[in-house]
């Protein structure tokens, strides 16, 4: 991956990088990757990070890409819609307006 790529893939908003990794346009493994390429690379100037685990990231990130590949999908998409009138599902979260 270049640098191009490295900073096209960190300056997506978490929409968006959602959308492209749903749509199998990027890997979660090439995001993660590119943020932990440009943690590391700024970390130094700014000192915003006490710990960064970029194993677990890594892990976690190729685990996600296996779900992915296996056509299964998280987040609020992912939660079932119960019948009836009324906002459905909050998936843990609370309601949000406008319903």
């Amino acid at each position: 991956m270049s640098a191009g790529d490295t900073g096209a893939l960190t300056a997506l908003g978490a929409r968006e990088a959602a959308g492209r990794i749903r749509d199998g346009k990027i890997s979660p493994v090439d995001l993660v990757e590119a943020c932990l390429d440009r943690i590391h690379a700024l970390d130094g100037r700014l000192s915003a990070w006490a710990y960064v685990d970029d194993d677990g990231a890594r892990a976690t990130a190729s685990a996600l890409a296996a779900e992915a590949a296996d056509g299964r999908i998280r987040g609020w998409r992912a939660c079932p819609r119960r019948p009836g009138p009324g906002p459905g599902p909050t998936c843990g979260r609370r309601a949000m307006p406008p319903w």
